[in-house]
């Protein structure tokens, strides 16, 4: 017939389409792995930074320095132990939990903050004098990682 017909069309091969579906389900296995280590990552270096920040200076006065371990309140109390709950979390691998670890610090550093913004705003003295200092934003960097390990989707167990 001059005119192809619809059934003459090349039968297509089964080999090399069951090739590229097994490389692709290798691909995807070996993207959730490595998703699921960066998510431990993540989960490893938050609560890291906010152990050690806990013990870097957090507010100066002058050439005193204060860590938030010293602040006085019990703040550096609670996100200390707030961080070694996340690493705890970590390596059970429940990483949902640092949501609530992760929300927790950061509250408690807002908290802090704020209380901090509003005791030195009533005194011009204080404001001359106190500041904060680079611990204060190692802290909120560490609580933010360990946020965006609870958020950062992990791999389905099988």
């Amino acid at each position: 017939t001059p005119f192809p017909i619809a059934t003459d069309r090349p039968a297509r091969r089964r080999s090399s389409s069951r090739r590229s579906t097994r490389r692709t389900t290798r691909n995807s296995t070996q993207a959730e792995k490595g998703d699921d280590s960066n998510n431990r990552l993540l989960g490893i270096c938050g609560p890291l930074i906010l152990f050690v920040g806990v013990f870097c200076p957090f507010f100066s006065m002058g050439r005193l320095t204060m860590d938030y371990f010293q602040e006085g309140a019990g703040d550096g109390v609670i996100v200390l132990i707030l961080a070694v709950v996340s690493f705890i979390c970590v390596l059970s691998g429940a990483l949902k939990a640092l949501w609530f670890t992760g929300v927790g610090s950061m509250g408690v550093l807002l908290f802090t903050v704020i209380h901090y913004q509003m005791t030195v705003s009533e005194s011009r003295m204080l404001s001359a004098v106190i500041s904060i200092d680079w611990g204060c934003p190692l802290l909120f960097v560490g609580a933010a990682l360990v946020i965006a390990a609870a958020a950062k989707p992990t791999a389905p167990r099988q």
